[in-house]
Order: structure tokens, then C-alpha cells, then sequence
């Protein structure tokens, strides 16, 4: 997580709301997230269409397992 939304994070009262926006992530008790909105070409939008379909996943987890692997990141 960047520097900005951490730093925030001490002062975040959850007893308010479940979940804080800081400079695009959002921030819960357990988890933080990066928010992000993106334009996918066709093609690559109808396979991960389909693997949704095959593998019963949410286009969120295929895009993240597969963000990890090209990185070389550990799943």
C-alpha cells in the first residue's frame, strides 16, 4: 500500500463506516484495496469472459492471479 493511505489508516474510526477511500484504495479493518477503472480491448475482455465462465472465478481474482504471474509474484 503507498505511503499516503497507510499514514492515514491511525486515524480511520471503522466504528463510523466499514470501509475508507484515501487516494484511490480503500481501506477496511482486514483488508486494503486498490480501486482502479480500466478499459479492456475486445479480445482480451471475451477471454477472461470465458474463463470466468470455465473456472467459476470472479474477473477480479483472474486478473489479479494473472498480474501476479506476469510480475513474478507469488500466488
Amino acid at each position: 500500500m503507498n505511503q499516503s493511505a497507510r499514514s492515514s489508516d491511525d486515524s480511520m474510526d471503522f466504528t463510523e463506516k466499514p470501509r475508507h477511500q484515501n487516494n484511490g484504495w480503500s481501506v477496511g479493518k482486514k483488508t486494503t484495496r486498490r480501486k482502479t477503472s480500466i478499459n479492456l480491448d475486445e479480445d482480451v475482455g471475451r477471454v477472461l469472459d470465458q474463463k470466468t465462465e470455465e473456472t467459476g472465478l470472479f474477473l477480479g481474482r483472474i486478473i489479479n492471479d494473472s498480474l501476479r504471474n506476469h510480475f513474478g509474484m507469488s500466488l
